[in-house]
């Protein structure tokens, strides 16, 4: 009897050390969190601050879970409310509606698709999603050779086309039913090129831009993004008439690179009221984060917007319904029709033609 008591002593104190340390890591964990939400503010100033900002999701299923284990701390707990709230915030903002405009006449069916080509061989998965949902203007990145090939000799309803492959990750291209009157490469800095097509389309004539600026892994490759802003943003407000311009970011909402290429191209996010719509990465659930997005010129609407089945990339493709908004015409910027750069140094651009499969 002596003996099972003194046993039980032991295992006693090892339970309840294990209980406090346990909590103790729950409470610092969350501390971390509470830390990253405020530098997440500073995301103009740091490249990891901007970083940071891009897990709002993610901060706020850690701050629900460790407010469930601070009721005895109040301090704590109120902290961990605070944080819990500003993420819900910024999170909450998408759900908010847009611009309000009604649609109107024609819907036209967009997708973006990043193929992740260096590792992807699947190439049947993404012609499927694309034959399922049958849009009429395609945003290709991460796109080599051999997916181009195949995409087009099996998607022969794609008559217009224009492809810049590579066999890393900096090739792009548009794939469209429609005409492609002109198009034009652009370069900002060390970035991947953005593909512009003036395209004929069942909205009429519009721009169609493919974006995919460099990751922000570093300060280099975060300045690198703010080059792109920059000069993506000059060519929209250059552009005559209806814009879109569909890719992968690399950035999420919360991003103070996103707001900055959105403030400079003075277009809308399609996101605005369909929420919360993750699409990296696929191969970890716990990290999805929205980096893959449209922006559309004021005269434009997103009446259906939503994430794609898997295609055996690290992204889930984007597939959006877009019409005119009802009242007319609203061009965000007309000054010139043609896809012309202004002159600026560390900006490179370079006339094509599209081509016909």
């Amino acid at each position: 009897m002596l003996k099972s008591k003194g046993l039980a002593l032991p295992l006693k104190a090892i339970t309840d050390f294990l209980s406090r340390f346990s909590l103790g890591v729950i409470h610092l964990s969350a501390c971390l969190v509470v830390t990253f939400t405020a530098a997440a503010f500073f995301g103009r100033f740091d490249w990891l601050c901007d970083v940071l900002s891009s897990f709002r999701a993610q901060y706020v299923i850690a701050l629900a879970a460790a407010c469930l284990f601070a009721f005895h701390r109040p301090l704590l707990l109120s902290l961990f409310i605070l944080a819990l709230v500003v993420n819900l915030a910024d999170i909450a903002c998408l759900y908010l509606p847009g611009t309000g405009a009604e649609p109107a006449g024609a819907r036209l069916k967009v997708m973006s698709m990043n193929l992740e080509a260096i590792n992807n061989k699947k190439y049947a998965s993404a012609v499927q999603c694309i034959e399922s949902l049958d849009p009429d203007v395609i945003s290709l990145q991460e796109v080599d050779q051999p997916f181009c090939d195949y995409l087009i000799s099996h998607l022969p309803r794609y008559k217009y086309t224009k492809m810049l492959p590579d066999r890393l990750c900096a090739g792009v291209g548009i794939m469209s039913k429609f005409p492609i009157e002109s198009s034009a490469v652009h370069h900002f800095g060390s970035n991947f090129p953005m593909l512009v097509c003036r395209v004929k389309s069942c909205l009429g004539p519009l721009n169609f831009m493919v974006a995919h600026p460099l990751p922000p892994y570093g300060g280099q490759f975060w300045h690198q993004q703010g080059l792109f802003a920059e000069g993506a943003g000059e060519i929209c407000r250059t552009l005559k008439g209806t814009t879109i311009l569909a890719g992968d970011f690399n950035a999420t909402p919360w991003s103070f690179r996103f707001h900055q290429l959105q403030e400079c191209a003075r277009l809308t996010d399609s996101c605005q009221g369909f929420g919360l719509q993750p699409t990296w990465t696929t191969h970890c659930a716990a990290l999805l984060i929205p980096i893959d997005h449209c922006l559309l010129s004021d005269n434009l609407v997103a009446v259906s917007r939503h994430i794609c089945e898997d295609v055996a990339s690290d992204h889930y493709p984007l597939y959006l319904e877009i019409a005119r908004a009802a009242g007319g015409p609203r061009y965000n910027i007309s000054s010139s029709s043609t896809l012309t750069l202004p002159h600026r140094r560390q900006w490179r651009t370079k006339g094509a033609s599209p081509s016909h499969s």
